[in-house]
């Protein structure tokens, strides 16, 4: 902020207000102190804990954010990180919670602070197969043929998910059948489904199972969109919380790489893996 609020009560009950743009004054104690805390802290977010060949970015060579409207290795790599620290059949990971990318070279925990830095919480759910239908044809409501414009992203949504454990086909010559409120959260379905063809998938991506819509789940993901519904998921409300280690989204990040993976990024993150595979037409 380029300002700090100043307000000032005298012992008569009156008061002034001003905004502060600059503040000469220190406590000499106070300032050691937050200086041996930035160091502290310096230290450990410049920490290497990982290594890549290439960037895993969240936006196309012409600089269009994709994280919001495509399947991406940035997008996969974090879902995948959740999957793992929940323990759970599948993941889920919104675009919007997905701010930086993974440049080529040393990976340090910065780095992954950069990807996600809302501290979101990692939880789980048990989810029946008919509202993860839901769910997927929600993330996809938003999705056009072309995922830019003039320059610009389109068909952006904050909620459009990444996954783990699970593949499907989403046909973008139906029209969404998402029925949502003014406020863009999610009501109902009404019509022809655009996502078809779901499978289960282990965790090097292969097929093993379709979605049974009678079955049931337990899906990871963090606190905003399991929990609070965030993005407008009004369906997760009724889910059943798991038991999930306590850990924060950046965290299951940094114990994926450095855990899962051996520290070295691998080059199935490098490009999609059609885990989100875009019809015009059912195959």
């Amino acid at each position: 902020f380029a300002n700090a609020g100043k307000l000032t009560v005298t012992p008569e009950g009156n008061f002034t207000s001003e905004l502060v743009s600059s503040y000469a004054g220190k406590d000499s104690g106070v300032a050691g102190y937050i200086a041996a805390l930035r160091k502290k802290l310096e230290e450990r977010l410049s920490k290497k804990i990982g290594h890549t060949a290439f960037e895993l970015s969240d936006k196309d060579d012409g600089g269009i954010r994709l994280v919001r409207n495509r399947e991406t290795g940035l997008g996969n790599l974090c879902a995948d990180a959740l999957r793992a620290a929940g323990n759970t059949d599948m993941a889920v990971v919104n675009g919007g919670g997905i701010r930086n990318p993974i440049p080529a070279g040393d990976v340090t925990l910065n780095t992954l602070f950069r990807v996600f830095p809302f501290d979101g919480r990692v939880c789980a759910v048990k989810i029946s197969g008919k509202t993860l239908l839901d769910v997927l044809e929600f993330s996809c409501s938003q999705m056009k043929k072309e995922y830019k414009k003039d320059g610009s992203a389109a068909g952006e949504f904050g909620g459009f998910l990444s996954v783990s454990g699970v593949s499907f086909c989403v046909d973008l010559s139906v029209p969404s059948p998402v029925i949502a409120d003014e406020d863009r959260t999610f009501r109902e379905i009404s019509g022809k489904r655009r996502v078809y063809n779901v499978w289960l998938t282990d965790k090097s991506g292969r097929k093993i199972r379709k979605l049974d819509e009678n079955g049931e789940y337990s899906m990871a993901g963090t606190d905003y969109l399991l929990s609070n519904g965030g993005n407008g998921y009004s369906m997760l409300a009724n889910c059943t919380p798991l038991p999930c280690e306590i850990m924060s989204d950046c965290g299951a990040l940094e114990k994926y790489v450095t855990e899962t993976l051996g520290g070295k990024i691998p080059n199935r993150y490098k490009a999609p893996e059609d885990r989100i595979k875009i019809t015009y037409g059912r195959e």
